[in-house]
């Protein structure tokens, strides 16, 4: 009997109830997006914003008034889904892409471009791209987080061709390929028929990490205030403020309250934002461990 593969059934529950959260996050949240809870009023004193975790909220307020609790919830859709999406269209793109290169590859042994390619500091060259449109934009976040998607979908999708490359082109070397070549089939059957299924545990593992990494390529990039979804810059001190309230963005807006007293304004979308990471990689590596024990030899990606 196998056994229980604890690391990808912890990982996958962690994520199902993330997921849930983030579709259900905007209904579920206690607060409108607009309220704001700026000023309490005693006989003994008048008290003003951030407040501290409490029973009426739960997470806090931020120096605004709004509760930490809503936004986070809110924020979910972004941080989640966003990091879902990119990681499905770059991988989904860099299998087609890799099944026709790595059919070629007698012709093509090596693909330069795409391996210097795979090496650039992407999160420098993403600042520099989303400058110009990600501060006090008109656009609304959805539609900014989507062109920034698609940004970073595509600088990663180089690494993905060249690690599904080589396995296609391993695969095309085999003896039921050259069987199927010699029985008449074209390469689109072959490659679709017969290669594709044998990459479903790569792909997998390889979706998982892509994942992982386009979560933390965001998490950089709100440490340096570029958020999903834009930011609204206010002045006199200068505050950037995420549109979309994604994890990373809280985290960007609030990172300076790290050693102060107001420390739940960063802890609570740090700790957000780690869970997603810690998921992630259980799935991850639940995964490796499941086709390593399924195959006896894990598919390194």
């Amino acid at each position: 009997m196998n056994k229980l593969n604890k690391t990808l059934i912890l990982g996958m529950t962690t994520l199902i109830f993330l997921i849930l959260a983030a579709i259900a996050g905007p209904s579920i949240a206690p607060y409108p997006d607009d309220w704001d809870d700026k000023i309490h009023t005693s006989e003994q004193e008048t008290s003003a914003s951030p407040f501290p975790p409490s029973e009426g909220h739960l997470m806090g307020t931020d120096f605004y008034g709004y509760d930490m609790f809503s936004m986070i919830l809110r924020g979910a859709r972004y941080t989640l889904f966003f990091c879902l999406a990119v990681s499905l269209v770059r991988v989904v793109l860099g299998t087609v892409a890799a099944l026709f290169l790595g059919w070629r590859s007698r012709e093509i042994k090596s693909s330069p471009v795409l391996g210097g390619l795979a090496a650039v500091p992407i999160v420098i060259f993403l600042y520099l791209l989303f400058a110009g449109v990600s501060y006090n934009s008109p656009v609304p976040p959805w539609i900014l987080a989507i062109f920034q998607g698609i940004v970073i979908m595509l600088f990663g999708l180089p690494g993905v061709i060249g690690v599904l490359e080589e396995k296609v082109a391993d695969q095309r070397e085999k003896s039921y390929v050259e069987a199927a070549v010699s029985s008449g089939a074209g390469p689109v059957r072959i490659l679709f028929k017969h290669i594709l299924p044998f990459l479903i545990e790569p792909i997998l593992i390889i979706f998982s990490h892509e994942t992982i990494s386009v979560l933390t390529i965001i998490g950089q990039l709100g440490i340096l205030n570029m958020f999903i979804g834009g930011a609204r810059i206010q002045f006199d001190p200068v505050i950037f403020l995420s549109m979309s309230h994604e994890w990373a963005g809280l985290i960007g807006n609030y990172k300076g309250y790290i050693s102060s007293t107001s420390n739940w304004l960063i802890l609570f979308p740090l700790g957000a934002y780690f869970l997603v990471l810690v998921a992630l990689y259980l799935f991850s590596r639940g995964l490796e461990k499941y086709f390593h024990r399924k195959y006896g030899n894990a598919p390194h990606v």
